[in-house]
C-alpha cells in the first residue's frame, strides 16, 4: 500500500466547515506506465508510454500545462482526471514530435469506472 501525503486546508463554506485534502506536488509526473498515487501535473510534461491513471487514483492537470505525447502513446482514464485549464490560460494535449500530424499519438481514452469522476 502506497500512502500519498496530502496538503490539508479547514475552509468555512457558507453554513460549516470543510475539509479539503489535495495531493502532494513532491515528486515526478508519471510519464510512462500506471499511477501509484494521485499526481497534480504542471509546466511541461513528456509522455514517454501509454500512462494509466487506475480506478481510486486522481490526476490533476493545473492550468497552463502542456502535455506532449510521444508516437503511439496515450493517456488512459480509469479514474479520476481533472483538467483545470482556464481560456486565460488552457491546457495544451500535443505530440512531442517534431513533425507532428494527425492520429501521432493515441489520445485520452475515458472507461466505464471513470465517466462519474472526471472533469475536462
Amino acid at each position: 500500500m502506497v500512502k500519498v501525503k496530502r496538503k490539508c486546508w479547514l475552509m468555512l463554506v457558507l453554513s460549516g466547515i470543510s475539509l479539503v485534502c489535495l495531493p502532494n506536488r513532491a515528486g515526478a509526473a508519471t510519464t510512462s506506465g500506471s499511477l501509484t498515487a494521485d499526481e497534480i501535473w504542471s509546466g511541461v510534461v513528456d509522455i514517454t508510454g501509454n500512462v494509466t491513471i487506475p480506478s481510486g487514483f486522481s490526476l490533476i492537470i493545473e492550468p497552463g500545462t502542456v502535455i506532449r505525447f510521444s508516437d503511439g502513446t496515450g493517456l488512459h482514464v480509469y479514474g479520476r482526471l481533472d483538467v483545470a485549464g482556464t481560456s486565460e490560460s488552457p491546457v495544451t494535449f500535443t505530440s512531442s514530435s517534431t513533425d507532428p500530424a494527425k492520429g501521432v499519438w493515441s489520445g485520452v481514452y475515458f472507461y466505464d469506472s471513470s465517466l462519474d469522476q472526471s472533469m475536462v
